[in-house]
């Protein structure tokens, strides 16, 4: 599942600001790309504008976890269409293009709750690296994009899961085991 979304420090808040100044700094557009099987999870700072650094993300994102033949499920925004038909054109392993159904809120709910989940620590790194560096952290910080991809790395390493494990267990057979320096 993929999908675009916008975080910033008031998720209630975000879709109002988007369209305001205040989005120049507090609200950051994040790209989401969610295993259905697994719950892996790969976030990018991201616009909605098309270009081949996020088909090249998504591409080795999928043949990092393994997939050969993937469904893509998006919901049915062109931006987000646009640019899962570059991925399948991309791939070199079959990728069927599905769109939740209209209506069906249902159906986009897992990508949905990793999206607040990836804006609830995107707002902690956040607040964490203010009260640490003494500066407001806006999305014009240089850290930013970094951390907006770790949010992802750190979800499939070591975010519980109903399954017995992180979903790096779930991918890999094993626990991620690798040392972390803090951010």
């Amino acid at each position: 599942m993929m999908d675009y979304f916008y975080a910033g420090h008031d998720q209630r808040d975000a879709k109002q600001a988007a369209s305001s100044k205040q989005a120049d700094e507090e609200i950051i557009p994040m790209l989401n790309v969610i295993d259905k099987r697994t719950l892996a999870q790969g976030t990018l700072m991201a616009d909605k504008t098309v270009n081949e650094y996020k088909v090249k993300f998504v591409t080795l994102l999928l043949e990092r976890w393994g997939h050969g033949v993937v469904t893509l499920q998006t919901d049915n925004e062109p931006a987000i269409l646009a640019l899962a038909k570059l991925i399948k054109d991309a791939r070199l392993s079959a990728t069927i293009l599905r769109g939740t159904p209209e209506y069906s809120h249902a159906s986009a709910g897992l990508v949905e709750g990793a999206n607040g989940l990836a804006a609830g620590l995107l707002r902690a790194y956040r607040f964490a690296l203010k009260a640490k560096l003494g500066v407001k952290v806006t999305s014009k910080h240089p850290l930013v994009p970094f951390i907006v991809m770790a949010i992802g790395w750190f979800i499939t390493r070591f975010q519980p899961r109903d399954h017995g494990g992180s979903s790096f267990k779930a991918l890999y057979g094993k626990e991620y085991a690798g040392e972390i320096a803090e951010l």
